[in-house]
């Protein structure tokens, strides 16, 4: 085996032990999750809110366009994580397009 094959090699099983370790990492809880959990009384004010946030005309066309964007795209419903950020107009990760400010 050349050095250049062995060093792919190499490189693959790392990355097969970072993804193994990465699983069964438990997530930790951020802060507005611990708030939430010890006053019910918050969080419950909190879901109200969004019940009612949520039944807006305006909010639900926006999820309809959002769901458009992502079936013409042919990646709704296929788990690939992904999203469509209006602002940058293409899809990222989720992840990254619900933490930006």
């Amino acid at each position: 085996m050349s050095l250049i094959r062995l060093g792919v090699a190499l490189m693959k099983s790392v990355n097969v032990i970072r993804l193994q370790i990465a699983r069964n990492v438990k997530a930790k809880k951020s802060k507005t999750s611990k708030y939430y959990d010890k006053n019910p009384k918050a969080a419950e004010k909190r879901r109200k809110w969004q019940r009612k946030e949520n039944k807006k005309k305006s909010k639900r066309k926006y999820r309809a366009f959002l769901v458009k964007k992502n079936r013409d795209a042919g990646t709704y419903g296929n788990g690939d994580n992904k999203d469509y950020d209006h602002g940058e107009r293409r899809f990222m990760s989720a992840k990254r397009n619900r933490s930006k400010k």
